[in-house]
């Protein structure tokens, strides 16, 4: 079976990771013949399957496809000078022409029995498009599936772009049930489309890479640790300092709150921790190609997003036997038992300090939860099922 999947980019991210372990389980597959058409660039790039046939953007593309701090920041002279260019292109032409306009000039591919586009738009941003586009407009594919990794709803997605975006596509892949319930509800027409797939999680490989050894020293007491894009807008980050400055208030000081991760947010919030003075109790410590070790030394992970679909980090932290204090986005409910493997806060910021601070004085909640964890381990079983259903499907292969 010849596939094909489209990506934006490979640079450090939930999705990227996302596509990366649903190819490792493809690949143990020889049916099937995998295509990978890359926009950009990115160093995850490294951990895409051997066997998988990687086809890269030409440079207009990949400069576009690439995060333009990266490029501000790595890249040669002509180079951010051309990406500088594109983007008053892109604001003067809109993303669906300038889009076109790229793509009319890549190799033409061939013919395949799938094609997927794995990157959903992000709403109303000139860059960080275009997978469906490719798919829907220079594919020649017998069956065409789109996939989201944001609840429609709470990212804001707007109605009539997408009823035209998906129009063409066979299927419209969900990465859990909440979110597919409410793409149902977004945009209702579609809804024979709309199907569930998990995402998939290498459970050996994330258990070896976190017994590395971490090179920013975590507490002695309880440690707190956040893995995210440092993305203000939608991981509401800024959030962190304002809790952090609230404990120590409250004399609850028998924490370090470390926060992995890069972003255009960064340089922000390091200022606002030095305008508290909370640098003792909450490190930004930057990006690290190694998460694991710290998620699985740490007490206990946090997400305070606003909006997820199905986030890697909490099923990551769960396989690392480290519960989750997370926001109530559509699908929380999917990973996290509250209680039991977790704890499930409201949005509000007073509710996450409260939440925190209950159990920063009663240590036994986190080994309880612990216990739980490694009594009810994380398995890839439904996401296998899920996305075999509709690969294998008989419906698939009729055209």
């Amino acid at each position: 079976m010849k596939l094909l999947i489209v990506s934006q980019n490979f640079q450090m991210g939930g999705i990227q990771r996302a596509l990366i372990n649903m190819l490792d389980f493809m690949c143990m597959d020889t049916h099937y013949d995998i295509d990978l058409f890359v926009f950009g660039e990115g160093p995850l790039i490294e951990d895409v399957p051997p066997n998988v046939n990687i086809i890269n953007g030409k440079r207009s593309l990949r400069l576009v496809a690439t995060p333009f701090s990266i490029v501000i920041n790595s890249y040669k002279f002509i180079d951010i000078l051309l990406r500088m260019i594109l983007i008053l292109k892109v604001r003067l032409m809109g993303s669906a022409k300038f889009y076109h306009l790229l793509f009319a000039k890549e190799k033409q591919l061939g013919k395949y029995d799938i094609a997927i586009s794995y990157f959903n738009d992000v709403p109303y941003n000139y860059f960080n498009q275009g997978t469906n586009q490719f798919v829907d407009e220079f594919v020649d594919a017998k069956k065409k599936i789109a996939w989201i990794h944001n609840d429609p709803l709470d990212a804001n997605f707007d109605k009539d772009d997408c009823r035209n975006k998906y129009k063409n596509f066979d299927l419209i892949v969900c990465v859990s049930d909440s979110c597919s319930k409410n793409f149902k509800k977004f945009l209702p027409e579609y809804s024979e489309k709309v199907i569930t797939v998990y995402n998939f999680f290498p459970l050996e490989k994330i258990k070896s890479m976190a017994v590395e050894k971490i090179d920013h020293q975590l507490s002695d007491n309880i440690s707190l640790v956040t893995v995210s894009r440092i993305d203000n807008k939608q991981k509401r980050l800024n959030i962190i300092p304002e809790v952090v400055n609230k404990l120590l208030k409250s004399d609850i000081t028998n924490f370090l709150w470390t926060v992995v991760g890069d972003g255009p947010d960064l340089g922000y919030l390091k200022n606002r921790v030095d305008e508290l003075n909370i640098n003792k109790y909450l490190q930004f410590i930057g990006n690290r190609i190694n998460p694991y070790p710290y998620i699985k030394e740490s007490s206990l992970f946090v997400l305070v997003s606003k909006y997820e679909g199905y986030p890697m980090v909490i099923g990551e932290a769960l396989i690392l036997g480290t519960p989750v204090i997370t926001t109530n986005f559509a699908a929380a409910s999917e990973q996290i038992i509250s209680g039991r493997n977790g704890i499930i806060v409201d949005f509000d910021e007073n509710d996450i300090y409260s939440k925190i601070c209950e159990i920063l004085k009663n240590g036994k909640k986190i080994q309880e939860m612990k216990k739980y964890i490694l009594e009810n381990p994380y398995t890839n079983n439904t996401a296998k099922q899920q996305l075999i259903n509709i690969i294998d499907s008989n419906d698939l292969k009729d055209k």
